[in-house]
């Protein structure tokens, strides 16, 4: 048997049946009653004197020492406090690369001259987490993250191993995030018309984000406001304004009050109608308050009378009214069919007739005059301009 062709040695001593006690009394030539540690967690420099340990004295000698491998058990019996981590399994025993450097490197300030050995790159990441110290404790800006616990680590959205501070792709998605309108969804990248609605996105892709249905809306293109009447403000009994509303146009009545504003009534003759509305009855009070602005709006076509009065006949009150033309939305579907660019919102559809429909491809009839496109220019032989 190999026993019988070997050395066997079978008397084994230790000063205690445990690692931190038996190394602290092997390097201080001292007994556990005397370096009072019994556990792994104790520190004969605290619990028990300040015993010069082996490598100290040749240390004190003028030599050099640096320490590899397991010498003194490694945290705090030998001066390091434990890592803040929950759990005693945690505190003790974390991660491989964490253990490699910290076996025997503590006592440093009284037993080494030199920096304790560990494996090239694990000095650079203590707690092991794959983020170096550097960026855990100063690089990555407002991302979190703690050198010394490998439970928390920095913000990183795409699990790149790099911090969302210093990631120059926070989502991951293969667009910079200075070329990316959504740097935190991974599901999106490019927002054509800036109205926080994407052009498209990813398929399958889990997001809160809606693809945009028009991605070269021009809010400037968006026709402006256009006053038709201003009546009142100064002293009068009544006073009124005819105007006109074209078709797909919306008016919007505004009555302006200021002190005695009971004395004021406000009427509008609508198109087709032969009787004027009481605007005060549709108030929330039925009448009007001092001080307060009311509004009305209205979309039909046609010819409006607006009339304001004061029972006293020295006025103050003031009315308004303004049109806006409707918004043309051309949706991408919408120019793909009209045969002009989704992605450019210069190049617009036509649509002469203003009803919402592009000429030819959408309408059949351009002009909106009742005839179709095709009765103006073949079918009724009569020369007419099917835009016009």
């Amino acid at each position: 048997a190999l026993a019988d062709e070997s050395l066997t040695l079978s008397r084994f001593h230790v000063a205690f049946a445990e690692c931190a006690p038996s190394r602290a009394s092997i390097l201080t030539s001292r007994q556990p009653h005397t370096t009072h540690v019994w556990n792994l967690h104790s520190y004969w420099r605290q619990e028990g004197g300040n015993f010069t340990t082996l490598p100290q004295y040749f240390k004190e000698q003028g030599y050099i020492t640096k320490g590899i491998g397991k010498i003194f058990h490694w945290g705090p019996a030998s001066g390091k406090h434990p890592l803040p981590e929950s759990g005693l399994n945690a505190v003790y025993f974390p991660n491989n690369a964490t253990r490699a450097l910290f076996r025997g490197e503590f006592d440093a300030d009284y037993s080494w001259t030199e920096e304790y050995f560990a494996p090239d790159g694990i000095h650079d990441d203590i707690d092991g987490d794959g983020f170096t110290n550097d960026d855990e404790d100063t690089n990555c800006v407002g991302d979190g993250g703690d050198s010394t616990s490998a439970g928390t680590t920095p913000d990183d959205m795409d699990g790149d191993g790099t911090c969302d501070f210093l990631d120059d792709d926070t989502d991951g998605d293969g667009t910079d995030d200075t070329s990316d309108a959504f740097p935190e969804d991974a599901c999106a990248d490019t927002d054509t018309d800036g109205d926080g609605d994407p052009d498209t996105l990813v398929s399958g892709c889990s997001t809160t984000l809606s693809e945009d249905g028009n991605d070269d809306y021009d809010p400037s293109a968006a026709p402006t406001p256009t006053s038709v009447c201003s009546i009142g403000s100064g002293s009068f009994a009544s006073d009124s304004c005819t105007f006109t509303v074209a078709a797909g146009d919306e008016l919007t009545i505004e009555m302006t009050t200021t002190s005695y504003a009971s004395e004021a009534g406000l009427t509008l003759l609508e198109p087709g109608e032969t009787a004027a509305t009481n605007l005060e009855a549709l108030t929330t009070l039925g009448y009007f308050g001092n001080y307060q602005t009311y509004t009305w709006t209205y979309t039909d076509a046609g010819d409006y009378t607006l009339t304001i009065t004061d029972s006293w006949g020295d006025g103050g009150q003031s009315a308004s009214a303004e049109t806006v033309g409707a918004t043309p939305i051309w949706t991408d579907a919408d120019e793909a069919t009209c045969g002009t660019d989704p992605l450019d919102s210069t190049d617009e559809p036509t649509d002469t007739d203003g009803d919402g429909l592009c000429d030819d491809a959408q309408d059949d009839d351009n002009d909106g005059d009742g005839f179709s496109n095709a009765d103006e220019t073949t079918n009724c032989g009569e020369g007419n301009d099917a835009l016009d």
